[in-house]
């Protein structure tokens, strides 16, 4: 079941709606950095205790990465997949160690990566890339216009409601109505934009974490980039990872399955807590803060809201 932990969410007049937590809750934060085990409510409390006796400028940072990991689930799981999307990073933890670390590659300001807990369920070997309506709309038909072998190329096929596959030159791409009832698939293959294999972890926003072709995104410091799903740096790791509880799927038939060229999907013997997380800052083992890069501009934003509540509570205290 998904349980979202946090949103900030921009209304059409501009103002903002702070999404609460779900109530009887009891939500608290960890972290794992090189060195050691942070609990990053109690050390993020003492980090703002500190700028507050010596400011150096991020006093709401700190408060609004309290709120978040206060948001949190108290019980993460024994082992369990972390992604924190500022940090464009993604660890597996075992109790209190790291056992799989990697970039990642998030959803861009326009098509933000949700903040929400689930349970890796599946994995899915050599997959098709079904494409979503709103790419297909806006990025791929204004391409097909002037550039008709495009689909061919990208190893993509026009699928009708009952599922056939249609020839693309019996298209109207001019046929609203007809391109309407059409699907577009891209078959398995080195070409296709989910890589080699994706991870499911069914949800209410449709994401996942997969492989990716252009692997030279990871290169970048700021990885923004998606249209809100997770692009994993070592998907091969994972994958060994959450298949290694199932004897018969060793390292040569993972390898061969994903290079198989036809969708294979695979249930998880154990399903695997997953936990998608916002925090520009923590507190290292040494006692340094780190602050990373804001993407959604959520710091500013929730403070904004939070100030706002503030000010009508404060207002209706001092009418009553």
């Amino acid at each position: 079941m998904v349980e979202v932990v946090a949103a900030v969410i921009e209304r059409p007049d501009g103002s903002f709606l702070l999404g609460q937590r779900p109530a009887g809750k009891v939500y608290a934060g960890w972290w794992e950095f090189p060195g050691g085990k942070v609990h990053a409510g109690e050390s993020l409390q003492t980090a703002l205790a500190r700028e507050r006796q010596n400011p150096t400028g991020h006093l709401e940072q700190i408060r609004m990465n309290l709120v978040r990991w206060r948001w949190m689930p108290r019980d993460l799981g024994d082992r369990y997949v972390f992604v924190n999307v500022p940090a464009y990073q993604m660890q597996v933890m075992e109790g209190e160690k790291p056992v799989l670390a990697m970039r990642v590659i998030v959803g861009d300001p326009k098509h933000q990566t949700p903040l929400f807990n689930d349970e890796m369920t599946t994995i899915v070997l050599s997959p098709n890339w079904n494409v979503p309506e709103s790419i297909i709309r806006k990025e791929m038909l204004p391409k097909l216009v002037d550039d008709p072998g495009y689909l061919q190329r990208q190893n993509i096929q026009v699928v009708g409601t009952s599922g056939q596959v249609i020839d693309e030159d019996a298209v109207d791409w001019y046929d609203e109505s007809a391109l309407a009832r059409l699907h577009f698939r891209q078959e398995p293959g080195p070409q296709n934009a989910l890589g080699l294999v994706k991870f499911q972890f069914p949800n209410q926003f449709d994401v996942y974490m997969h492989d990716t072709p252009q692997d030279a995104l990871f290169n970048k410091e700021r990885r923004a980039l998606s249209h809100g799903c997770i692009r994993l740096e070592n998907p091969v790791a994972l994958a060994e990872y959450v298949m290694r509880d199932n004897p018969q799927w060793t390292t040569e038939k993972i390898s061969a399955a994903m290079n198989a060229g036809h969708e294979q999907a695979v249930a998880l013997k154990e399903h695997l807590p997953v936990h998608i997380g916002y925090f520009t800052a923590w507190v290292n083992p040494d006692g340094s803060v780190t602050y990373t890069d804001d993407p959604y501009n959520l710091d500013e934003n929730q403070s904004r809201v939070f100030g706002q509540r503030v000010s009508t509570q404060e207002l209706r205290k001092s009418t009553t």
